[in-house]
């Protein structure tokens, strides 16, 4: 039987900060900076406002969507202070499913804290980028694979002129129309370039400086092409740390934990300061709350994985296994079960002695259940995922 068994990705973005991380603010004056780098001559003579904006592949869910802001919010940076990233709207995504409210156009402040991300490069909402500048963007680049892409990576591209691709179509020389995050009509572009590429954002960088460095607005097409160059490594950890969660949210997580689980960042040793730059730990010192925290999947992932994925009794066993070997009577599991199928997992664990706990709220969207849920994972004292 086949699981994984891990600290969760958010715990280690939360709480385990005693790795040092070199960090360079935006003002920063170390030269020896990696973030730091600029190039001026993409500004041109008087310094004119640049803006990146980028679409993600429409099938691609809300955790990839994050990993590919990191990619292009380093490589902002790297641009310089002129350059600004404009936030794509989010949806509509495979996964959230709700009809309860709009499923597009969804604002990044619904997720995120914006102040929080502002603290590393500029960025905007969509919808205040149109309110600036207005609906007519200079350039669509659709990146694609070479297609002889295998096994043998050269870092290399090479420009494609196109009239068309599967989101976008140019109406005359001066005008393209297509998919433009939903807003369809209503905003338009100048160009159309179709890119293929076989490397990291800063192969895409080059080729903006070279190509492209006139040109004010530039969108980026199925930018999760490209790949990360700094994965891992202190940029990188600035960045994904500057991605906090909207306080709102987060409150609703605290509340919660408290009401419920008997977990506050008091007793669980989890406080955190207002400024994650200011954020220092020490390795070991989060306790995390007493309980164990579930991930368990069942619709997408687990059907197209069923060799991966415990059968519904299989993970039950599991999850009384886990608890009774940690001593924990509480149990908080997030999880895409049917409503026929917790309830079954429920009275199981109920008939083995735990209490079971799930979060919900149909006042909040699908996206913002799913931050709900990870807040309360990462506060966990024991997080397994993918059971």
């Amino acid at each position: 039987m086949h699981f994984a068994f891990y600290v969760f990705f958010v715990v280690l973005c939360l709480f385990k900060f005693s790795v040092a991380q070199e960090y360079c603010e935006r003002d920063s004056s170390d030269d020896s900076c990696a973030t730091k780098e600029r190039s001026e001559s993409l500004y041109g003579a008087h310094g004119q406002r640049k803006y990146l904006l980028y679409e993600v592949n429409v099938g691609e869910g809300f955790n990839l969507r994050r990993d590919v802001y990191l990619r292009m919010a380093i490589l902002i940076q790297s641009l310089g202070e002129e350059w600004t990233l404009v936030l794509p709207p989010f949806g509509p995504l495979y996964h959230w499913k709700s009809n309860r409210f709009q499923k597009s156009k969804l604002k990044w402040k619904l997720f995120f804290d914006i102040e929080s991300m502002n603290r590393t490069i500029n960025v905007i909402e969509f919808d205040d980028y149109l309110a600036q500048k207005g609906n007519k963007l200079d350039i669509v680049i659709g990146l694609k694979h070479f297609d002889d892409f295998d096994d043998r990576f050269v870092e290399k591209y090479e420009v494609e002129q196109c009239d068309e691709n599967k989101s976008y179509y140019k109406v005359n020389d001066d005008e393209v129309r297509g998919w433009f995050w939903s807003y369809f009509d209503d905003v338009t572009s100048r160009k159309l370039l179709c890119l293929k590429i076989e490397g990291f954002t800063t192969t895409l960088k080059k080729f903006l400086l070279k190509e492209l460095k006139d040109l004010e607005s530039i969108v980026v097409q199925n930018a999760e092409v490209v790949l990360h160059k700094n994965y891992g490594d202190s940029i990188y950890w600035s960045f994904r740390r500057s991605m906090r969660f909207n306080k709102e949210l987060i409150a609703i997580g605290d509340e919660f934990r408290e009401l419920n689980l008997n977990s506050n960042d008091y007793i669980d040793n989890t406080e955190m300061t207002e400024n994650w730059m200011e954020m220092k730990r020490n390795h070991g010192d989060a306790i995390g709350g007493h309980y164990l925290a579930i991930h368990l999947r069942r619709e997408d992932f687990a059907k197209s994985r069923p060799k991966d994925v415990p059968s519904l009794n299989c993970a039950t066993e599991q999850i009384v296994y886990f608890a009774r070997k940690f001593d924990f009577e509480k149990v908080f599991i997030a999880t895409d079960a049917s409503n026929e199928e917790w309830d079954e997992l429920e009275h199981s664990l109920f008939e083995s002695g735990l209490q079971v706990f799930r979060f919900y709220n149909d006042a909040l969207l699908d996206g913002q259940i799913a931050i709900v849920d990870q807040w309360i994972c990462a506060h966990a004292k024991l997080f397994i995922g993918v059971l």
